[in-house]
């Protein structure tokens, strides 16, 4: 480790140096960091285990989002975590730091919101803290059941020669952020539904209770932190490179909408983050678009051996994708 402060590690380092550190999980059942959640080996069968962090500021200002809209938002993004594992979202837990300032009628919204966000993923809110802080900050905790013989959709297990599908949009959310963060009202119904993508993300719930039981999906992980990031993690987990259609990819966002926040349809699918759609490595042939409950799914490429490595292929055009997306440590300093 050459930086001097964790703002120069980047996530990846930081994340390795965790791995590091703590070392293999003592018990040989316990899937530890690495992957969208920890699972657990109980009494009642395998558990899935995630917490998520949101604060005013870094992730999101109160001027874009009702009380409400943040904390079904956070709850929503947690459990994505324990739906790409395979799982059932079951148990939550929320430590909610809250400003003074907040009202009682703010904060009840907030707490309606967390609630809804709960039953939405089929989950209840079984405990958590409150606590005082300079502006709110929301960390959930969100447990879940896998089924009875089920195995853990990991992200180590992309094989080379699997098609790699994104299941729920890309880019939506990143422009409708960017929309807010201009404040320039939507002008359209597609700049409201990217709007909306942002404040309300939605699971694909039909096609992660299906990828849970199917044996032609091989490695799963939401994407978060946008498509270009999130896929050089998948690869490098199970150690294969991947080609990413990159003519698929520039279509994914509409383009009149991604011109109006200064950017391109690719550049948003990519960099974008926020998208908590799902990537998946799966069997050549499997019949993933009948599996989406109406969602919209994208074949975006195919995964290969490690060498070259990961590759953006646009027409006869091949370049390297790199590893850009949302980290929150990436050129900080403080």
């Amino acid at each position: 480790m050459t930086a001097a402060n964790v703002g120069g590690l980047g996530e990846r380092n930081l994340v390795q140096t965790i791995r590091r550190l703590l070392g293999e999980a003592r018990d040989a059942g316990t899937i530890g960091p690495g992957d969208d959640a920890a699972v657990l080996h109980g009494g009642s069968g395998q558990q899935a285990w995630s917490v998520d962090r949101q604060r005013e500021g870094i992730h999101f200002a109160s001027a874009w989002l009702t009380p409400g809209e943040i904390g079904y938002r956070a709850v929503t993004i947690a459990a994505s975590d324990i739906w790409a594992m395979g799982a059932e979202p079951r148990w939550i837990l929320s430590a909610l730091e809250l400003p003074a300032g907040l009202s009682v009628v703010e904060f009840e919204d907030l707490i309606v919101g967390l609630r809804d966000g709960a039953r939405a993923a089929g989950a209840e809110i079984v405990g958590g803290d409150v606590g005082l802080g300079s502006s709110l900050g929301l960390v959930t905790t969100v447990g879940g059941q896998l089924a009875d013989g089920a195995e853990p959709l990991l992200r180590s297990r992309a094989r080379a020669g699997d098609e790699l599908w994104v299941v729920g949009d890309l880019g939506w959310a990143a422009a409708g952020r960017l929309l807010l963060e201009i404040d320039r009202a939507p002008q359209s119904d597609a700049e409201l539904r990217c709007v909306a993508a942002f404040r309300r993300p939605q699971t694909p719930v039909a096609f992660c209770r299906w990828a849970a039981s199917s044996p032609d999906v091989h490695a799963m992980m939401d994407v978060s932190d946008g498509l270009g990031l999130d896929l050089h993690r998948m690869c490098a987990e199970s150690g294969v490179g991947a080609e990413a259609a990159g003519d698929v990819l520039s279509e994914a966002t509409p383009a009149d909408v991604a011109t109006s926040v200064g950017s391109t349809s690719l550049d948003l699918a990519l960099q974008g983050g926020d998208d908590y759609a799902m990537l998946c490595a799966v069997r050549p042939g499997a019949d993933v678009a009948a599996a989406t409950g109406g969602v919209t799914a994208r074949r975006i490429g195919a995964v290969t051996e490690a060498e070259p490595g990961i590759v953006l292929v646009a027409g006869d055009m091949r370049s390297a994708l790199p590893a850009t997306g949302w980290d929150p440590f990436s050129g900080a300093t403080e």
